[in-house]
């Protein structure tokens, strides 16, 4: 059997373990950004969906 996987393994392991603060900055970083990115999408549907909400009544109205 070879073993080095479990050493490889430790060794990622620890390298997480100093890492972890790196991480979670990133992930907090991440998250907010896509909470925006998420927020200005939804935003931006309603807008459009209004928009096209009054263009079909006022073609309607223009059309009758």
């Amino acid at each position: 059997m070879d073993e080095s996987w479990v050493f490889s393994l430790g060794d990622s392991l620890v390298n997480t373990k100093k890492n972890i603060l790196f991480l979670c900055c990133i992930y907090i970083y991440f998250v907010k950004h896509v909470y925006h990115i998420v927020t200005f999408i939804s935003v931006f549907h309603f807008i459009v969906y209004s928009l096209t909400s009054i263009y079909s009544t006022d073609s309607l109205y223009t059309d009758n």
